[in-house]
């Protein structure tokens, strides 16, 4: 026995660091790697904040999610293009955006967070009812986004990638471009941001809508991690908590939710 004291007792010379080491490859162990949120740097879903911290509407929504789920996480703001590439190779775990076909083949739809309405905005002044009202126009287009198909597939319809929301309001009021083309949140939140009012702005076409899915990786999945996260959208989007954070961030200007496609 006292051989066998002898031996055990020296385990206490190992470091803590590799302590840790060997408890972060155990299975539930908690030096286990938080879960890696990327939110899209496009405000108003994710942007420095006066402080320099993050913040946005996708961002702070992320970290609900996050947090009703129980995860250890990090969320970083990231490139909107960047997103889907990160999600491919496991650099991401977790993506709050548009899904595509690319992404379809990458990752998990969880849960759908909220439905959005795809628009054309100009000018005042300007008349768009119908996809041809469009064709010989040049249309702003946020550069990696997705839109409808019919709109993006028009080739008599022009389109300029802009850099975010803002970069396409301005080159509409400046009548460098005749449309902007992006979801109604992100168009009217850019269009309160600088000052414009409803007035300004003609009535939109509306493209569509598309869902907001979480999404995550293929890479980084697991029962228990897609079981939690979509019972934690489930409970918020119960609470009505994820239109509350929208609406900080719209000022006089309304949105619409639309029912999700079946």
């Amino acid at each position: 026995m006292k051989k066998l004291f002898r031996f055990t007792s020296t385990w206490p010379s190992l470091s803590l660091l590799g302590a840790a080491v060997l408890l972060a490859g155990c299975p539930g162990s908690a030096a286990a790697d938080p879960l890696k949120i990327e939110t899209m740097n496009v405000a108003p879903f994710g942007f420095a904040g006066a402080d320099g911290k993050p913040t946005g509407m996708w961002y702070e929504i992320s970290e609900m999610v996050a947090v009703e789920a129980g995860l250890p996480h990090e969320n970083v703001l990231t490139p909107y293009a960047r997103t889907a590439k990160d999600l491919e190779d496991g650099t991401a775990s977790v993506v709050v955006r548009f899904s595509n076909s690319q992404l379809e083949q990458s990752s998990i739809p969880v849960a759908t967070i909220v439905t959005l309405q795809t628009i054309v905005l100009g000018a005042k002044g300007s008349s768009f009812t119908q996809l041809a009202d469009l064709h010989g126009k040049t249309i702003g287009i946020l550069r990696g986004g997705t839109y409808n198909p019919a709109f993006s597939g028009d080739d008599l319809i022009k389109k300029f990638d802009a850099n975010d929301y803002g970069q396409e309001l301005s080159m509409v009021m400046a009548q460098r471009l005749d449309g902007a083309a992006g979801t109604a949140i992100g168009l009217y939140y850019s269009a309160n941001k600088a000052g414009l009012t409803k007035d300004q702005l003609g009535e939109p076409i509306v493209l569509g809508s598309q869902d907001i899915v979480l999404l995550l990786s293929k890479k980084n999945a697991d029962d228990k991690t897609v079981a939690a996260l979509k019972a934690a959208v489930e409970k918020l989007k119960g609470e009505d908590a994820f239109t509350k954070v929208i609406n900080k961030y719209m000022g006089e200007f309304q949105w619409k939710v639309t029912d999700a496609k079946k």
